[in-house]
C-alpha cells in the first residue's frame, strides 16, 4: 500500500491482495508439504538430527528457490537485470524470509506433534476403557459362577429344613 503511494498510484486493495497471494502462496504451499511430511515421520518426530536434516532440507529446497522467486516478482520491468536487482536485495528480506521459514517450521512442527500427542492419548484412553470393560465382564462372569455355586446350596438347604419339618410332624 505505502509503496504504491510513493510511486504516486493509487492503492487498489483488490490488487495488493493479489500481490500478497501470488508472494505467499509458496509459503501455503510449503506449509502443507512440511505437514505431510513430518506427520508422516511419526514416531521419529523426537529425533533432533532428523528433524534438524528436515529443516536444512527445507532450507535448501524452499528458502533459496523462494528467496529467488521473491526476487522475480520484485523485479521492476523498467529496471536492471535480475542479477543486477538481486545482488542490491536488501538483507532486511532474506532476514524476514528465513525468520518465515523458521517460524512456519516450527509452527508446523508443534501442530503434527500436538496432534500425534493428542491421537497417542486418545489410543491409550481407548485401550484402558476397554481393559476396565474386560475387567468388569470378568467380575460379572465370577458372581455369576458364586451364585450359580450359591443356588444350588440354598435349594438343597430348604428342600432339607422343609424335609425335616414334615417329618418331625409325623413323630408328634
Amino acid at each position: 500500500y505505502s509503496d504504491q503511494l510513493r510511486r504516486g498510484g493509487e492503492p487498489v486493495l483488490a490488487a495488493l491482495l493479489a500481490s500478497y497471494a501470488i508472494a505467499y502462496l509458496p509459503w501455503v504451499a510449503l506449509s502443507t508439504l512440511l505437514y505431510l511430511v513430518l506427520d508422516r515421520e511419526g514416531a521419529h518426530l523426537n529425533d533432533p538430527r532428523r528433524i534438524a536434516r528436515r529443516f536444512l532440507q527445507a532450507v535448501a529446497l524452499f528458502y533459496v528457490p523462494q528467496v529467488a522467486y521473491q526476487i522475480a516478482l520484485s523485479l521492476p520491468a523498467d529496471g536492471p537485470s535480475y542479477l543486477a536487482f538481486a545482488a542490491r536485495w536488501p538483507a532486511i528480506f532474506w532476514l524476514i524470509d528465513l525468520a518465515l521459514l523458521v517460524t512456519t517450521f516450527t509452527v508446523v512442527y508443534a501442530v503434527v506433534s500436538v496432534r500425534q500427542s493428542l491421537a497417542a492419548r486418545f489410543r491409550e484412553q481407548r485401550m484402558q476403557a476397554e481393559n476396565l470393560t474386560l475387567r468388569l465382564d470378568l467380575e460379572q462372569q465370577r458372581l455369576r459362577g458364586l451364585r450359580a455355586q450359591r443356588e444350588p446350596h440354598f435349594r438343597f438347604n430348604a428342600l432339607n429344613a422343609i424335609s425335616s419339618l414334615v417329618r418331625s410332624e409325623d413323630r408328634t
